[in-house]
């Protein structure tokens, strides 16, 4: 959630370019690494972000959930790509599942 709050508040700036962006995952990725922190942790974070969005599901305007849903659908999506063989993937497709499920629901006309 706090990524996604970051790149809103560079979007409101007008600095959402994707230079911008990559700057920025660079830089993430690099205090992970520091830290000793890789994406497997982060998992966590990413369930949490899915319970959340299903709190939240009918209180936020559509527009705004559905724009947030996209980008950290792709997000995670990219994650899991890169993590294929790996013991942790079956809890990424749940994640990404339940970020897919969520943006079809909303986005179905109701």
């Amino acid at each position: 959630m706090q990524r996604r709050r970051l790149l809103q508040a560079l979007a409101t700036l007008g600095a959402a370019t994707s230079p911008a962006v990559e700057a920025i995952q660079y830089i993430r990725d690099g205090v992970d690494r520091t830290i000793g922190r890789d994406e497997t942790s982060h998992l966590d974070d990413w369930e949490e972000s899915v319970a959340e969005y299903g709190y939240t599901y009918v209180v936020v305007p559509p527009q705004r959930l559905l724009r947030n849903l996209a980008a950290d659908l792709v997000t995670v999506q990219q994650i899991t790509g890169r993590r294929t063989g790996e013991r942790s993937l079956p809890s990424w497709y749940r994640v990404t599942g339940g970020l897919a499920a969520l943006m079809a629901a909303r986005a179905w006309p109701l």
